[in-house]
Protein backbone atom coordinates (compact mmCIF):
# COMPACT_ATOMS: atom_id res chain seq x y z
CA UNK A 1 0.00 0.00 0.00
CA UNK A 2 1.40 3.19 -0.71
CA UNK A 3 2.80 5.31 2.56
CA UNK A 4 0.21 7.22 4.45
CA UNK A 5 -2.65 4.62 3.36
CA UNK A 6 -4.21 1.87 5.52
CA UNK A 7 -5.94 -1.52 4.94
CA UNK A 8 -5.81 -4.65 2.73
CA UNK A 9 -5.48 -5.41 -0.54
CA UNK A 10 -8.35 -6.90 -2.26
CA UNK A 11 -7.62 -10.69 -3.15
CA UNK A 12 -8.56 -11.75 -6.45
CA UNK A 13 -7.66 -14.57 -8.96
CA UNK A 14 -5.62 -11.97 -11.09
CA UNK A 15 -3.18 -10.78 -7.99
CA UNK A 16 -1.57 -13.78 -6.99
CA UNK A 17 1.07 -16.37 -8.31
CA UNK A 18 4.55 -16.41 -10.09
CA UNK A 19 4.48 -16.70 -13.72
CA UNK A 20 6.22 -19.33 -14.13
CA UNK A 21 7.13 -21.61 -16.47
CA UNK A 22 8.90 -18.72 -18.29
CA UNK A 23 11.50 -19.15 -20.74
CA UNK A 24 14.25 -17.42 -22.97
CA UNK A 25 15.03 -19.33 -26.35
CA UNK A 26 17.44 -17.71 -28.67
CA UNK A 27 19.11 -18.49 -31.83
CA UNK A 28 22.47 -19.36 -31.51
CA UNK A 29 24.01 -19.35 -34.55
CA UNK A 30 22.84 -17.52 -38.10
CA UNK A 31 20.08 -19.65 -39.84
CA UNK A 32 19.51 -19.05 -43.59
CA UNK A 33 16.02 -18.40 -45.27
CA UNK A 34 15.48 -18.90 -48.90
CA UNK A 35 13.23 -16.26 -50.26
CA UNK A 36 8.86 -15.95 -49.99
CA UNK A 37 8.85 -19.08 -47.53
CA UNK A 38 8.12 -19.60 -43.88
CA UNK A 39 10.60 -21.10 -42.07
CA UNK A 40 10.48 -22.58 -38.74
CA UNK A 41 13.57 -20.57 -36.27
CA UNK A 42 15.85 -22.93 -35.10
CA UNK A 43 15.73 -21.30 -31.05
CA UNK A 44 18.41 -23.86 -30.41
CA UNK A 45 19.73 -22.19 -26.84
CA UNK A 46 18.59 -20.60 -23.94
CA UNK A 47 19.21 -18.36 -21.36
CA UNK A 48 16.55 -19.99 -18.98
CA UNK A 49 14.05 -22.33 -19.01
CA UNK A 50 12.05 -22.61 -15.25
CA UNK A 51 10.19 -25.79 -16.47
CA UNK A 52 12.05 -27.22 -18.83
CA UNK A 53 9.33 -26.56 -21.24
CA UNK A 54 11.16 -25.08 -24.14
CA UNK A 55 12.62 -28.29 -26.52
CA UNK A 56 15.69 -26.74 -28.27
CA UNK A 57 15.86 -30.01 -30.68
CA UNK A 58 11.93 -29.15 -31.51
CA UNK A 59 11.95 -25.41 -31.05
CA UNK A 60 8.59 -26.20 -29.00
CA UNK A 61 7.48 -24.75 -26.01
CA UNK A 62 5.46 -27.25 -24.43
CA UNK A 63 3.80 -25.61 -20.92
CA UNK A 64 3.16 -28.10 -19.18
CA UNK A 65 0.80 -26.00 -17.33
CA UNK A 66 -2.19 -24.68 -18.15
CA UNK A 67 -3.52 -21.12 -18.24
CA UNK A 68 -2.55 -18.03 -20.48
CA UNK A 69 0.56 -17.05 -21.52
CA UNK A 70 2.33 -13.82 -22.89
CA UNK A 71 4.70 -14.43 -25.49
CA UNK A 72 6.99 -12.21 -27.59
CA UNK A 73 9.51 -12.94 -30.20
CA UNK A 74 12.01 -10.76 -32.28
CA UNK A 75 13.97 -11.62 -35.23
CA UNK A 76 16.67 -9.34 -37.40
CA UNK A 77 18.22 -9.79 -40.62
CA UNK A 78 21.44 -8.17 -40.86
CA UNK A 79 21.54 -6.92 -44.82
CA UNK A 80 22.34 -3.87 -46.45
CA UNK A 81 19.76 -4.40 -48.78
CA UNK A 82 16.40 -2.72 -49.13
CA UNK A 83 14.06 -5.91 -48.90
CA UNK A 84 10.41 -6.18 -49.71
CA UNK A 85 9.11 -7.86 -46.65
CA UNK A 86 10.04 -9.21 -43.15
CA UNK A 87 8.17 -10.85 -41.15
CA UNK A 88 8.11 -12.49 -37.69
CA UNK A 89 5.18 -15.30 -36.53
CA UNK A 90 4.04 -16.59 -33.45
CA UNK A 91 2.30 -20.43 -34.05
CA UNK A 92 0.18 -22.31 -32.08
CA UNK A 93 0.32 -25.86 -32.65
CA UNK A 94 1.26 -25.30 -36.08
CA UNK A 95 -0.80 -22.39 -36.67
CA UNK A 96 -0.24 -18.64 -37.17
CA UNK A 97 -1.75 -16.96 -34.41
CA UNK A 98 0.23 -12.98 -34.27
CA UNK A 99 2.56 -11.60 -36.65
CA UNK A 100 4.92 -8.86 -36.79
CA UNK A 101 6.03 -6.97 -40.28
CA UNK A 102 8.31 -4.59 -42.19
CA UNK A 103 7.66 -3.34 -45.83
CA UNK A 104 9.62 -1.59 -48.01
CA UNK A 105 12.36 -0.44 -46.08
CA UNK A 106 15.84 -1.34 -44.83
CA UNK A 107 14.14 -2.10 -41.36
CA UNK A 108 16.19 -4.95 -40.14
CA UNK A 109 14.18 -5.93 -37.49
CA UNK A 110 10.46 -7.24 -36.56
CA UNK A 111 8.88 -8.05 -33.70
CA UNK A 112 5.68 -9.77 -32.01
CA UNK A 113 3.46 -10.75 -29.43
CA UNK A 114 0.40 -12.17 -27.93
CA UNK A 115 -0.99 -13.59 -25.26
CA UNK A 116 -2.93 -17.54 -25.72
CA UNK A 117 -4.67 -19.51 -23.90
CA UNK A 118 -2.81 -23.05 -23.16
CA UNK A 119 -3.96 -26.77 -22.28
CA UNK A 120 -0.68 -27.35 -20.62
CA UNK A 121 -0.08 -30.61 -22.26
CA UNK A 122 -0.23 -30.98 -25.82
CA UNK A 123 -0.86 -27.27 -26.98
CA UNK A 124 2.89 -25.78 -28.57
CA UNK A 125 4.34 -22.80 -29.55
CA UNK A 126 7.06 -22.03 -32.02
CA UNK A 127 8.54 -18.77 -33.67
CA UNK A 128 8.77 -18.70 -37.61
CA UNK A 129 9.79 -16.08 -40.16
CA UNK A 130 9.50 -15.09 -43.60
CA UNK A 131 11.56 -12.74 -45.52
CA UNK A 132 10.95 -11.62 -49.26
CA UNK A 133 14.54 -10.14 -50.90
CA UNK A 134 14.44 -12.59 -53.87
CA UNK A 135 17.56 -14.37 -52.15
CA UNK A 136 18.59 -16.23 -49.26
CA UNK A 137 19.42 -13.67 -46.03
CA UNK A 138 20.81 -14.69 -42.86
CA UNK A 139 18.35 -14.33 -39.74
CA UNK A 140 20.71 -12.91 -36.71
CA UNK A 141 22.07 -15.49 -34.45
CA UNK A 142 24.74 -15.42 -31.72
CA UNK A 143 27.10 -17.73 -29.44
CA UNK A 144 25.32 -15.79 -26.39
CA UNK A 145 21.87 -14.71 -25.15
CA UNK A 146 23.00 -11.06 -24.68
CA UNK A 147 23.83 -10.67 -28.55
CA UNK A 148 20.79 -12.70 -30.13
CA UNK A 149 18.77 -10.78 -31.91
CA UNK A 150 16.49 -13.74 -32.76
CA UNK A 151 14.52 -14.34 -29.81
CA UNK A 152 11.43 -15.94 -28.07
CA UNK A 153 10.34 -15.65 -24.56
CA UNK A 154 7.30 -16.19 -22.78
CA UNK A 155 5.33 -16.86 -19.27
CA UNK A 156 2.62 -17.74 -17.89
CA UNK A 157 -0.03 -14.75 -16.42
CA UNK A 158 -0.90 -15.37 -12.93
Amino acid sequence: LAQGVTGTLPTSNYVQGDNTPVFYAYLNANQSTGTGADAIVTLNAEAFDSDNAFNTSTYKFIPQTAGKYFLYGQARIDSGTDFNMLTAFITYNGSQIARGHNYNDYTNTVNVSTIVDMNGSSDYIQMAVMQNSGGNLDFAGSGSQSNSATYLLGYKLA
